[in-house]
């Protein structure tokens, strides 16, 4: 009896604590354990892309996925702290404890997983094209057949241009509008509008928020057609901490279902990113 008790008594123990400290529910992993040790979440992601993310002028991070970062941290009993690596590092994986997550928009594509883990998705944005503002004759995505294209490289807008599968999991079927493209690579975002605006190149595409926020701006640009595609978005972690990855998903999950991430989509693009087409 003696020992039946025990056991009782450290299982109510254990349950107990899950129910304080959302942070110590099986916490073994390398990044489980730096979070629980330090009490923060640190978080990878870009500083030049509103209105996702971005710095104000004060220094400050702001934009929908710094926002849907800092939430996943407070509910897993952390406070966000975000750094800003190169992209072609966040994606290769093996970041030797340098960051926990990437909250960075990144396509879960299979490519990808061979180096990550993408515990949860936690929005879904539609893919447009946007041209020069005065380019009043391209009006549909065939319009741009064998014209110059230009955006971020590597991405998986390459490959539609291509034809080539884009590898992301539980995508759409996607319907190829654009034929023998000329692809014009950029190491950023912002230089690729800045072609659209030089007339360097006749067109780019970027998520529709993105661009609406460049127009909004002022640059000067207009969005044709309807979306291209969709594509989802994940939570990316380092591979090998299974008990960060479940942690992360409940965490997310549970922002989709009560509405968090749809009001913070709300917020920062006045549409509702967090349900899959």
């Amino acid at each position: 009896m003696a020992r039946h008790f025990r056991i009782f008594s450290l299982l109510s123990f254990v349950l107990s604590a899950m129910v304080l400290s959302p942070i110590s529910v099986g916490l073994a992993g390398e990044a489980s354990d730096r979070i629980k040790a330090s009490g923060k979440l640190v978080v990878a992601t870009d500083p030049g892309w509103p209105p996702f993310s971005s710095r104000d002028a004060d220094g400050n991070w702001t934009g929908f996925d710094v926002d849907v970062a800092t939430e996943i941290a407070k509910r897993m009993g952390a406070k966000a702290e975000f750094v800003a690596p190169p992209w072609d590092e966040q994606v290769a994986g093996h970041w030797k404890g340098k960051w926990d997550a990437c909250v960075c928009s990144m396509t879960p594509t299979v490519e990808r997983a061979k180096n990550l883990d993408f515990p949860a998705n936690y929005y879904w944005a539609p893919v447009n094209l946007a041209v020069n503002a005065k380019n009043l004759a391209a009006k549909v995505p065939a319009n741009l057949s064998g014209k110059r294209i230009g955006f971020l490289v590597p991405s998986t807008y390459e490959l539609y241009l291509r034809g080539e599968p884009m590898g992301i999991d539980g995508m759409q079927p996607v319907t190829h509008m654009i034929d023998n493209a000329i692809i014009v690579p950029y190491d950023s975002d912002s230089a690729s509008f800045d072609g659209v605006a030089k007339g360097e190149i006749d067109a780019t595409m970027n998520y529709l928020p993105v661009l609406m926020y460049e127009i909004k701006q002022g640059r000067p640009m207009r969005i044709i057609g309807t979306p291209l595609f969709y594509v989802s978005d994940a939570v990316a972690i380092d591979k090998g901490d299974p008990e960060l990855s479940t942690l992360i998903k409940n965490n997310v999950d549970g922002m989709i279902a009560d509405g968090t991430i749809g009001a913070l989509s709300m917020k920062w693009f006045q549409f509702d990113l967090s349900k899959a087409p």
